[in-house]
């Protein structure tokens, strides 16, 4: 699905951003937006804008 899609939007809340996971879905690369909350920190969110994600926090 992910192949097959024009955008990539990922929404997960704080305690998911910046963890390691035995799963991979996707590469960081292959996301275009993260929605998150505004809990999350400035600094967890920095590897996501370096990579030009756009970023929402709700």
């Amino acid at each position: 699905m992910i192949k097959a899609a024009r955008e990539i939007i990922v929404v997960a809340d704080d305690s998911k951003i910046g963890k390691l996971s035995l799963h991979n879905v996707a590469p960081i690369s292959s996301i275009h937006t993260l929605i998150t909350g505004v809990e999350t920190p400035e600094e967890k969110l920095k590897p996501f804008r370096d990579h030009g994600m756009t970023i929402y926090t709700v």
